[in-house]
């Protein structure tokens, strides 16, 4: 099995499938036990819901692409090398230093393959960098929006305000415990899986190449061949992971303080708000990945886009190597 196979797509099924379910359990527990904490991990997993969701369709567009590439790559292997010489100097498109075969430099079907394998690593990269930056902005939003709410909520608490007991309520431990609980093993699980599975130890952090070009493109190439800020889509996915490891553990922590008789109100909302600080730590250092990532993607050229085929340039060529094979067999006749 290489680098990616079927593991990362249940990975990634199966966390989408279990953080809605997931979610949606916290919603209604939230509501029972008047959690601030609660509702906050259950409004933050309904959004990772969402944002693996993208994560899931980038990371199947990256699977297509690597198909692609492993089929492009059996293929130039089996391929016999070109017949003809090198060009000469004088004729040299790429420069002088250049030794690029004219039927590997300019054959429309190598160059077609490269361009249309370069759109298939574009559109993988660009689905990649979006969801990436989708998660940093979610994980942004929902830790400045429940930090907000905590510290309202505090220094209601702290004031002696009724309003802080009308946040609160009467807090079910015991729900709250559970529901923590199931979360926090379903998200360990997760988060070994990244870190111990051999196809998924090292994906979410090595950079790859994001094409491979056949040698006569690759070389003294004038166009941005494109690299993978490693799989950006997948450390999107590891730091929502831990940012929800972060939440399920504020959760136990105040149901153990509220079971030694701490003040519900001020534990629920001091827990969050040290939470949104953590996750505003882990937003940003994704988001010091993803803005770069998403800028390359989305705002440069790739060779797709700046190198295009016509019909008359192929019948050109055609055209061009017949009178260059008629005049070589002319010379050895001779």
């Amino acid at each position: 099995m290489g680098l990616r196979g079927r593991t990362t797509m249940n990975l990634m099924v199966g966390l989408v499938a279990t953080t809605f379910a997931t979610s949606l359990l916290e919603l209604l527990v939230a509501r029972y036990a008047s959690s601030v904490t609660l509702a906050a991990d259950a409004l933050h997993m309904l959004l990772d819901g969402f944002v693996y969701t993208l994560n899931l369709i980038a990371e199947h567009k990256a699977q297509k692409f690597e198909r692609a590439r492993a089929t492009r790559m059996a293929f130039e292997k089996t391929r016999s090398p070109s017949p003809l010489s090198p060009i000469p100097e004088s004729d040299n498109l790429l420069g002088a230093s250049s030794t690029v075969e004219v039927c590997e430099l300019l054959s429309p079907r190598i160059i077609e393959a490269d361009a249309e394998e370069a759109s298939m690593a574009a559109s993988a990269s660009r689905w990649q960098s979006a969801s990436a930056l989708t998660t940093g902005v979610v994980l942004l939003g929902s830790a400045i929006t429940v930090g907000l709410a905590s510290i309202m909520k505090l220094t209601y608490a702290a004031a002696g305000s009724r309003q802080a007991s009308e946040l609160d309520g009467d807090m079910d431990v015991n729900f709250v415990f559970l529901t923590g609980l199931l979360s926090a093993c379903v998200h360990t699980g997760a988060l070994l899986m990244f870190f111990c599975h051999p196809e998924l130890k090292h994906l979410h952090h090595t950079p790859t190449l994001c094409f491979a070009s056949s040698p006569g493109t690759r070389r003294g190439s004038r166009y941005r061949v494109h690299y993978r800020h490693g799989d950006i889509h997948l450390s999107a996915t590891l730091f929502h992971i831990i940012s929800d490891i972060l939440e399920n553990v504020g959760l136990l922590v105040v149901v153990i303080l509220v079971r030694l008789k701490y003040h519900p109100a001020i534990v629920d909302a001091a827990a969050s708000v040290a939470i949104s600080g953590a996750i505003l730590v882990v937003s940003a250092s994704l988001l010091v990945k993803a803005v770069p990532a998403f800028n390359d993607a989305f705002c440069k050229k790739t060779l797709s886009e700046a190198l295009h085929i016509s019909p008359t340039f192929a019948k050109s060529y055609r055209r061009q190597r017949r009178s260059r094979h008629n005049f070589l067999s002319d010379s050895c006749d001779v």
